[in-house]
């Protein structure tokens, strides 16, 4: 029994062996084949042209120009102060409202001003009377010359005291400067107003200006009554048309910069459709200086920008070739915006070159492409 079950068991160790050799015998002989498939589909993947979509490149005009944001400014922009002490009886206005030059807008409990105006007024109607008499005396020259002075003087002593009087009376009536719209309401009535505290904020909406501080050289062939064209950050709507009112004759030395003040239609005179501007938004101002008639232009979506470069790719002869571009003036047009590519001899990019403006994610220089639309030009 030993001797058979031991025969049994080198049977089966060897027929064991004979199988894993097979199955090496097989992968050794499928492996190679196999992998040079996979080298080859790859191959074959890596080598398939990329779908893209072009828009030809064309020739146009485009307007050289200066564009800055800064912040839209009431023009006249007052802090109505109090010329007066007292009790607040009354606050006539509430923010936002519209006012007019000379308009009510407080008042101050005047009870102690009136008392005072009318003791200033029997004051002088006493000076008066003491005059008249003076006067009379002096003709039959009963008093001396002294005396009669003496009672002008008095007369036009009591007359200025009755002036103040009544001035100080109109001081208990806060009045608004110019004709504008209330910003800011400080105090309500019953509170107490000393003499030069601020009571509220008044502005002229309809004098609006936007004050730019641009370097010496953009300033050069800008001119008073130059176009602009303002447009707030936060609205939609056409653009206002600005114009620019003043440019500063000094250098600030600190900044190098120029102070150009743009003025800038009111709400209330806008064009219609025009967007909607307030003081203290910001607003981009674009005022422009030249034209160029010659220029390269493309659009926008087709530039890829990196690191403060910017490309685009170009499709010449199946394939993507990388020309690095500067920008110039952007151009809002109805199917996107367009921009003008500067480039150099080594990479000139001429109208009617397509470029790739979908699909260019994965492009690297040289590879093969697929267009898959006819080449069109760039509306605008």
């Amino acid at each position: 029994m030993t001797t058979q079950r031991a025969r049994r068991l080198l049977l089966g160790a060897a027929m064991g062996g004979a199988a894993v050799a097979a199955a090496f015998v097989f992968a050794a002989t499928r492996g190679p084949e196999e992998g040079a498939e996979a080298k080859a589909i790859a191959a074959e993947e890596a080598a398939a042209p990329t779908p893209v979509t072009v828009v030809e490149a064309r020739r146009g005009p485009v307007a050289v120009q200066v564009a800055t944001t800064s912040s839209v400014e009431a023009e006249r922009t007052a802090k109505v102060l109090s010329q007066t002490s007292g009790v607040l009886t009354e606050v006539r206005v509430r923010e936002g409202d519209q006012v007019a030059a000379g308009q009510v807008l407080a008042r101050v409990d005047p009870r102690d001003r009136q008392l005072a105006l009318e003791q200033a007024e029997l004051r002088l109607a006493r000076a008066e009377a003491e005059l008249s008499r003076q006067a009379r005396a002096f003709e039959a020259d009963l008093v001396s010359e002294y005396d009669f002075d003496k009672a002008k003087f008095d007369r036009d002593l009591a007359a200025s005291e009755r002036e103040t009087a009544r001035l100080e009376l109109d001081r208990t009536e806060i009045r608004a400067p110019f004709a504008g719209r209330v910003t800011e309401v400080l105090l309500v009535a019953g509170a107490h107003l000393d003499p030069a505290q601020q009571l509220l904020t008044l502005s002229d909406f309809d004098t609006l200006v936007v004050r730019l501080y641009l370097p010496e050289r953009d300033v050069v062939g800008l001119a008073p009554g130059q176009r602009a064209r303002v447009r707030p950050e936060s609205e939609v709507g056409e653009a206002l048309p600005g114009r620019i009112r003043e440019i500063s004759p000094v250098v600030d030395p600190t900044t190098g910069t120029v102070k150009v003040t743009v003025e800038v239609p009111s709400p209330r005179r806008a064009p219609s459709g025009a967007a909607t501007v307030r003081p203290g938004s910001f607003a981009r101002v674009v005022i422009e200086t030249g034209r160029r008639e010659d220029a390269v232009l493309a659009p926008k979506r087709a530039v890829i920008q990196s690191g403060g470069d910017a490309h685009v790719f170009v499709v010449e002869d199946g394939r993507a070739i990388r020309r690095a571009v500067a920008l110039g003036v952007e151009l809002d047009a109805p199917g996107g915006a367009l921009v003008e590519l500067v480039t150099g001899d080594e990479d000139r990019i001429l109208p009617g070159a397509r470029l790739v403006v979908a699909g260019m994610g994965s492009l690297t220089p040289g590879d093969p492409v697929e267009v898959l639309n006819p080449p069109t030009r760039p509306a605008g």
